[in-house]
């Protein structure tokens, strides 16, 4: 994999030209929150953000599109493809792990169109970081990455090393080399594997996941879903800020006229009470326990069996925007024996 040096100083310079022939997409400071949103020049970028509030994939799986409009006589037509390309910078590696955990789920087997236009036309610019007492993506084995980019950023105080994942990189190399040093002398390598191993031992929050999709399955009837469950709000908020969860709903909205109308999907989630309703009234999981444990049980035991990767990538979004204050790992390490009072209530 080739690497190169790009001075602290030229960054501006290199973003902003890249912002010249690219819809441009970074993180932004908005109140209290950091927020991915299109570049302007002299915007502020954050570069030394934890967690945006929403993660990446509302670029790739809108909150809300349409699918298709119809109108009797003419038919179905798609809404026009979205034009020129897209360069979104700053991704940590557990944000660049969950869009590969999407790709699972849109890219393979049946392929959703939709998603599929927008990966294809974005490049993905990844960003070092450093936690905070909510992350745990070391557990969970994404702290690191080394493919699912284009370019990636090691921030090592005066440069960053830039690793080129893709010809696409390359290629946004070769563009801007003026910009860039070619050579990697001994004290950037010194400073990188320092900055390795040190992080490392920056991790408060961590989660034990050795055969904990096994223990999932073995406590599906325990009592213990429903103490937990006691505290949640079932508002969805986790689900909304999880960089992996992929669920929604498909409505149809018919116009005023009766011949004419549109179908579109939004986000929805596991939490809902309606989510399991179907015909009938009859609901599958009628309890907050149940609905709390089928989006633990999708997370670590449903994908990990179908994938062998878990769809949790430890970004701490969930527990950071929970308004009940669950922390989930500790739910999870509660499953082992180790009861915590303030996980469970």
């Amino acid at each position: 994999m080739k690497t190169v040096v790009l001075p602290r100083e030229n960054l501006e310079p290199f973003l902003g030209r890249i912002a010249r022939g690219h819809d441009l997409i970074v993180p932004k400071k908005t109140g209290n929150d950091v927020v991915f949103d299109y570049y302007q020049e002299g915007c502020q970028i954050a570069l030394e953000y934890r967690r945006t509030l929403l993660p990446p994939k509302k670029f790739f799986l809108p909150p809300e599109e349409v699918l298709f409009r119809y109108k009797k006589g003419q038919g179905f037509t798609e809404p026009e493809p979205e034009v020129g390309r897209r360069v979104f910078f700053g991704l940590h590696p557990c944000d660049i792990h969950a869009l590969k955990r999407l790709d699972y789920v849109f890219l393979e087997g049946y392929v959703d169109t939709y998603y599929r236009r927008r990966r294809e036309r974005t490049l993905i610019i990844g960003l070092s970081c450093l936690p905070d007492d909510k992350c745990f993506c070391h557990s969970m084995g994404t702290d690191l990455v080394s493919d699912g980019f284009d370019l990636f950023f090691t921030d090592l105080g005066e440069v960053y090393l830039v690793e080129v994942g893709s010809t696409s990189g390359n290629d946004l190399v070769l563009t801007h080399r003026d910009l860039v040093s070619e050579v990697v002398d001994e004290a950037i390598l010194k400073e990188y594997k320092t900055f390795i191993s040190t992080r490392s031992d920056l991790f408060v929050q961590t989660l034990d996941t050795s055969g904990l999709s096994k223990i999932l399955t073995l406590e599906w009837e325990s009592p213990f879903w429903e103490k937990v469950a006691q505290d949640c709000l079932a508002c969805g908020r986790c689900s909304m800020s999880c960089p992996t969860c992929y669920c929604f709903s498909i409505y149809d909205q018919v116009n005023l006229d009766s011949i004419s109308g549109e179908r579109s999907r939004s986000w929805t989630s596991c939490l809902y009470k309606d989510y399991a309703l179907v015909a009938g009234g009859h609901n599958f999981r009628p309890s907050r326990g149940a609905r709390l444990r089928q989006r633990l049980m999708h997370k670590h035991k449903d994908f990990f069996e179908q994938q062998g990767v878990s769809a949790c990538v430890g970004c701490g979004r969930c527990q950071a925007n929970c308004p009940a204050g669950i922390d989930f790992c500790q739910v999870l390490t509660s499953l082992r024996g180790d009861i915590s009072e303030s996980a469970v209530g």
